[in-house]
């Protein structure tokens, strides 16, 4: 019995040592993990991968240290892989509590015969622990990284110590982690390792450099082998596997590290940096809304296109979904490593003039504002009496054109004249109150916005594209699911739809390939512009499915002559929405209407005498509002379009004033007074209003009035002037006006502040070139003379 109680007391005094001891080292271990807490930022200086809407690699940015490293879980690893590092590196992983004391202690009597460290019996957690915090190679340095694993495993689950060694284990060179790894090496995502691919890369961290497979293939190889053979042999894989592995030829390159959509990935990290204070393991992939395969497709069709064009060009284009605004395909520039191209500026966030892209919307809020509708006569003359005098792109005036004509052709004096009475000011402040910032020089809305006289994005020019294929409503750019959807609405749904229609006629000239000829319909509603000095070539295009834009030229302003919208960026545009061959088409919202008007009034043909209709036309509408022809400037003196005369019953002349002959009325349709030179002669006022009644006629003077005549100068008179300096006076005199009479000297309209009135004679005081002038008079009903005559100095 003593023995058996001495035995108990030993054995309780045993207990209770051994439990006070484990009490002291926890409490050890405990204020030593409070002191010297695990240092995890390792974890979270990664790198950055910009996605595509499928998961695809776009583009990847180094961490700081300028390693390639993916946050990776097991999650997203092939199981071939986690097998076959447990099983080679760490087989009882699971089981011990960081460290494994079997193998320490064969490790420690390998060290103690070799008199050296020659073994170190880690396991994957005390790898991790060394990876977080690199120690020396001693015993010292061995009980620190004993330590720092018995941390890991008293704060982190096993599953999350081998997500970090996952993301954190050496693959050689700046490669960091088993994603890393397998994209450099096998270009595939870890998930989808093979056996032989798997087997590799559990064995690499052993020695990264020395096992390398793209220097050392042979030694990679044997290495690799030593692992299938092992997970074999304790029946892991099975055995065929070693066979079949063993055929497979250790091929690696280095590295591939994707670049695809760069300049958008650059601008999607930027703004992620920006926004993040650390990078955690659910965001440091960032996921844009880029369909891969099609922004593989525009690439390489962009660069091909360019290719052709002249030295230092490029080109960039957004693809946008217009259901959802999200961008599909995303190219700022064509050749992002070019120098001479200036591959590195995005042109798709660069401050371009936008040409003439601007017109539709200037069209478009016209007809909500109620002053034109499709087929409103515009005037497209020059603007002798205006300041801004602009001219078309082909240097030609076309007279009378529909606002669809004029949007067609690009023509600049109609869209002037529109945006004129519909107001600059008016027209920016809806483009700003769109959450758009176009530059203007001088901060002051003027008619040069029409033309391009203004700064704005390309990124901002597409979103109010997207108005015409939405339905009116204007959204910035998503370029990832993430960001919110919020648009404002720039055109009514009426004006968007009715704008889509002129833009995608079928019967367009510029349209190649049009329905009328071919029989292939192409729904694409497209606009080109050109900026001043042929520096920006724009297309931007609109489907039921997709809204585009393109730009063409050079990045750093040099101007391309001969390349413009129609010829240059045009071509691609084609190219593109062939291939994406959507043939969809916006709906036709409610309250459009159609009917036929008549020109020059405007009104609808219904509601005028057949005789007053001197053009008709089939015009879309909103609300059934047909607003009639307005004046093609302020100063047009051009009220109506109808003017109503007294004509003597018997003669059908028309009477004065004071004249007392029996009478009808007669009322005559008449064109607004700038496009009387641009008209046929059988409409011009003097045909169309009947000539006074002789008999209302007091003398011959009055008679001879009626031949609307210049008197002086006379024709072929020379003036002749001492020196060229010297100013040339000569009176301006007319016999049979009717009305003002509007002076044009060499085709340029001479202003009141050039002439003089004496005792009611006009004069004027010019100073001439030598040789023929052209002086032309035209007055109020249209009556037009011109007189030919020269000048010519002494010296």
């Amino acid at each position: 019995m003593s023995y058996l109680y001495r035995f108990i007391l030993m054995t309780k005094k045993l207990i209770k040592i051994s439990f006070i001891s484990l009490l002291l080292l926890f409490i050890f271990f405990k204020v030593a993990d409070w002191i010297w807490p695990l240092d995890t930022s390792k974890l979270h200086d990664v790198s950055v991968t910009v996605e595509a809407e499928d998961g695809t690699p776009l583009r990847v940015f180094a961490n700081s240290k300028g390693l390639w490293q993916y946050k990776t879980t097991t999650r997203e690893v092939s199981p071939l892989y986690l097998q076959a590092l447990i099983q080679y590196e760490d087989r009882y992983f699971y089981y011990h509590p960081g460290f494994n004391p079997f193998s320490m202690a064969r490790a420690a009597l390998q060290n103690i015969k070799s008199g050296k460290i020659v073994s170190g019996a880690s396991t994957l957690t005390m790898q991790v622990s060394r990876l977080l915090k690199p120690h020396a190679r001693s015993y010292l340095g061995k009980a620190r990284q004993l330590f720092r694993a018995l941390q890991l495993e008293w704060h982190f689950s096993k599953n999350d110590i081998l997500n970090m060694y996952l993301t954190l284990a050496p693959f050689g060179g700046n490669l960091q982690g088993v994603e890393a790894a397998s994209r450099a090496y096998f270009d595939k995502q870890a998930i989808e390792l093979s056996y032989a691919e798997a087997a590799l890369l559990a064995v690499l961290p052993q020695s990264p450099s020395r096992f390398r497979p793209d220097r050392f293939p042979q030694k990679a190889r044997l290495a690799r082998d030593k692992v299938i053979k092992r997970l074999v042999d304790n029946h892991i894989w099975p055995e065929d596997i070693l066979q079949q592995a063993g055929l497979e030829n250790v091929a690696a390159s280095w590295p591939k590290i994707p670049l695809h959509a760069p300049l958008l990935s650059r601008k999607l990290y930027n703004t992620f940096i920006s926004q993040q204070q650390n990078i955690s393991k659910d965001n440091s992939r960032i996921r844009s809304s880029i369909d891969y395969s099609l922004q593989l497709s525009v690439e390489e069709r962009v660069q091909q296109y360019v290719s052709s064009l002249p030295h230092g060009s490029s080109a960039a284009l957004v693809i946008v979904d217009n259901q959802n605004w999200l961008v599909k395909a995303y190219v700022g520039t064509a050749f992002f490593a070019d120098k001479s191209r200036h591959g590195y500026v995005d042109m798709i966030q660069a401050l371009r003039s936008p040409g003439s892209t601007l017109k539709p919307f200037i069209y478009g809020e016209a007809m909500d504002n109620g002053l034109i509708h499709s087929r409103s006569l515009l005037s497209d003359v020059p603007r002798w009496k205006s300041q801004y005098q602009p001219g078309n792109f082909s240097g030609k005036f076309h007279g009378a054109v529909s606002v669809t004509e004029a949007l067609q052709q690009s023509l600049n004096v109609p869209a002037v004249q529109v945006l004129e009475k519909l107001s600059p000011a008016v027209f920016i402040a809806s483009i700003r109150n769109m959450g758009l910032n176009p530059e203007i020089p001088g901060g002051h809305s003027n008619l040069a916005v029409a033309l391009g006289g203004l700064g704005i994005k390309m990124q901002e020019l597409v979103s109010l594209y997207g108005a015409i294929g939405r339905q009116g409503l204007v959204a910035k750019l998503r370029f990832s699911p993430d960001e919110k959807l919020s648009q404002r609405r720039l055109l009514s749904p009426q004006a968007a739809w009715i704008s889509y229609q002129m833009l995608s006629d079928q019967n367009r000239f510029d349209r190649p390939f049009s329905s009328s000829d071919t029989g292939f319909k192409n729904n694409v509603a497209f606009k080109t512009g050109t900026s001043y000095g042929f520096r920006d070539a724009w297309a931007f295009g609109v489907t039921g499915k997709y809204t585009l834009g393109i730009w063409v030229g050079r990045p750093d302003g040099t101007p391309s002559p001969g390349q413009y919208g129609a010829v240059t960026a045009l071509p691609l545009l084609f190219q593109i929405t062939d291939w994406l061959d959507d043939t969809s088409s916006p709906q036709r919202p409610l309250n459009v209407t159609s009917t036929d008007i008549c020109w020059p009034s405007g009104r609808e043909y219904d509601e005028m005498e057949k005789d007053q209709c001197l053009i008709k036309q089939h015009a879309l509408g909103i609300d059934g509002q047909f607003p009639a022809t307005f004046a093609a400037t302020a100063d047009d003196q051009w009220n109506s379009s109808q003017l109503t005369f007294k004509l003597a019953k018997d003669s059908k002349l028309r009477l004065s004033a004071n004249c007392t002959l029996p009478f009808i009325d007669k009322v005559v349709s008449v064109w607004p007074l700038s496009l009387e030179p641009w008209i046929a002669e059988s409409w011009r006022r003097k045909s169309v209003i009947p000539s006074i009644d002789p008999r209302c006629l007091q003398n011959k003077m009055a008679i001879n009035q009626q031949q609307f005549a210049i008197v002086s100068p006379e024709k072929g008179i020379v003036f002749r002037g001492i020196n060229k300096s010297q100013q040339i006076k000569f009176p301006l005199v007319t016999l049979g006006e009717r009305g003002k009479v509007s002076w044009y000297l060499d085709g340029k309209k001479i202003e009141k502040n050039q002439l003089t009135v004496n005792r009611d004679q006009q004069s004027i005081h010019l100073q001439l070139i030598s040789g023929q002038h052209e002086l032309l008079a035209i007055d109020e009903n249209g009556a037009m003379d011109r007189v030919i005559f020269s000048s010519t100095y002494w010296d």
